[in-house]
């Protein structure tokens, strides 16, 4: 990577982070079973090299948190990590790559967070969603898998469309509320049904006092 481009990665970190948000003081966590299932399918189709190069490259605030050489860049399933983190290790392993579209990159990692960790909690969240009804009544357990913070309610608006409301998102990052609606998509179209699609409609970081996902499938 070179001056410019890490010029690049340490502007973003700063642009992307939650104000205040450190390793040891934050407010807003994700699960890390997806993010570990994420990292190691950057490993597989980018290469070690190239996740050594994200691990270095990373802002120094957040190094702690990988390992150099090790499977999945050191992050765990078992632990939680900061929103801010999450989004600054995206961005960076977007630059390393060179990926051309941000959006189609954070799909690809969002997707294969989902398609690597369907676990226990994983078919559960699967079988809330078998109707919007079971959707609604378990919205905020199905929101309490991936994150520690945020009160979640689920509007029915048809048979085959919703909206979901988040407030209180505490610590809220726009890369992590675009990972959320890509983990929608793709959480549903694991459910069997077809033409699944999540839309961000409203968004605290747009200056809305809620983040509205609008959610719909055939």
């Amino acid at each position: 990577m070179t001056t410019g481009e890490q010029r690049r990665v340490d502007d973003g970190a700063k642009r992307f982070a939650s104000v205040g948000a450190t390793p040891t003081h934050v407010v807003g966590n994700m699960a890390g079973t997806p993010i570990a299932a994420a990292a190691r399918h950057f490993e597989q189709k980018y290469g070690r090299a190239a996740a050594s190069d994200v691990v270095t490259r990373i802002p120094a605030r957040w190094r702690e948190l990988l390992r150099p050489n090790t499977e999945a860049m050191g992050l765990l399933g078992s632990r939680w990590y900061p929103y801010a983190f999450l989004a600054d290790w995206i961005y960076t392993a977007k630059i390393v790559v060179h990926a051309p579209d941000e959006d189609a990159f954070i799909r690809e990692l969002a997707w294969a967070g989902i398609d690597g960790s369907m676990s226990t909690g994983m078919r559960a969240m699967a079988r809330w969603l078998g109707s919007p009804r079971a959707f609604a009544e378990h919205s905020q357990e199905s929101w309490r898998l991936f994150h520690d913070t945020g009160i979640v309610s689920v509007t029915t608006i048809g048979e085959h469309e919703l909206r979901r409301r988040v407030v209180d998102w505490q610590g809220h990052n726009v890369v992590v509320c675009k990972v959320v609606a890509e983990v929608f998509t793709r959480t549903f179209s694991k459910t069997g049904v077809r033409e699944a699609r999540c839309r961000r409609e409203e968004c605290v970081g747009w200056g809305h006092k809620a983040c509205v996902f609008h959610i719909t499938w055939r």
